[in-house]
């Protein structure tokens, strides 16, 4: 887990610290100037049970932390008191799975959070947690809504609109034209998009690795995130190459249209013999595991 950024707030007082020039040293010429106090924050923005002291209030402030890692990938946390619990995450394609990502994710932040503070989830009382925030940036070619509320029960293999169980995630669309507004407030949220788009453009016709190398070049020399990129350029690559699995990601598409197909064919052989789906299947001789996933697209 990588430190890239993190913002902390505390009424009309804020403070950037930036760790994108390559710091991975907290060190002063003399003592309290802060290098504690800076740790505690940054512990305290991982969801860390941090006390407060004399002079810092950790339930008066707002703390933002932007994080890489090789589980998530760039994420953002938000921690504001103990009340809210945030988490924002990008996607360059789209993937429905993220309501069941975002419960995993916040399956261990809250399993963190009950041990470092304590709370006992077997008694009487009622244990109270931070309210989650699951927001995902979508940075694709597929046309959606502006705003998408994606939701876990649509992954459940017998379809339940009860209600009784639900996650979701916010799916927010960044792709040209769109939230624009949103872009123009946080400029660090425009540029990576610029970078993202630009990268998938360049794939088209060039090697990934010469695409990234070309993909950076640009958005330096347009001035796009341009001192992340001088200061991590050989990670940029790295993991850019690393996260485009190009063989798994090819895969992945053929099975796709081949599900596609296979659904195509079962529609048509309904309407033209008019029978059920259960029939298609079986004349088709469509495996269990396939006759789920096509039973619950066909309604």
């Amino acid at each position: 887990m990588i430190f890239r950024m993190i913002h902390i707030k505390e009424g009309f007082a804020e403070r950037l610290i930036d760790f994108t020039s390559g710091v991975n040293l907290i060190h002063s010429e003399k003592n309290s100037r802060g290098k504690t106090t800076l740790l505690r924050f940054m512990l305290y923005s991982l969801g860390y049970n941090i006390p407060n002291t004399r002079k810092i209030k950790f339930d008066r402030c707002e703390v933002t932390a932007n994080l890489s890692c090789e589980k998530c990938g760039e994420i953002t946390l938000f921690r504001c008191s103990n009340s809210y619990m945030s988490l924002y995450e990008q996607q360059s394609d789209f993937n429905p799975n993220m309501p069941l990502r975002g419960m995993i994710y916040f399956a261990d932040l809250y399993g963190k959070y009950i041990e470092e503070c304590r709370r006992n989830i077997y008694g009487h009382r009622l244990v109270q947690i931070p309210t989650p925030k699951y927001v995902v940036f979508y940075i694709g070619d597929e046309k959606h809504q502006d705003v998408e509320k994606l939701r876990l029960s649509d992954a459940f293999i017998h379809s339940d609109e009860s209600g009784e169980f639900e996650w979701t995630a916010t799916m927010i669309a960044l792709s040209p034209g769109q939230n624009e507004e949103l872009l123009e407030k946080c400029r660090p949220l425009k540029e990576y998009t610029i970078f993202v788009n630009t990268l998938k453009y360049k794939i088209k016709t060039m090697t990934l690795e010469d695409a990234v190398e070309e993909t950076i070049k640009e958005c330096i020399a347009q001035g796009i995130l341009t001192e992340f990129l001088k200061a991590h350029r050989a990670e940029v690559l790295m993991s850019c190459i690393t996260e485009f699995n190009k063989e798994v990601y090819e895969m992945d598409i053929r099975e796709e249209g081949r599900l596609e197909n296979l659904h195509s064919n079962i529609k048509n052989l309904m309407e033209s013999l008019e029978i059920s789906v259960e029939e298609a299947c079986k004349l088709l001789k469509v495996e269990e595991k396939e006759y789920e996933y096509i039973k619950s697209l066909i309604k």
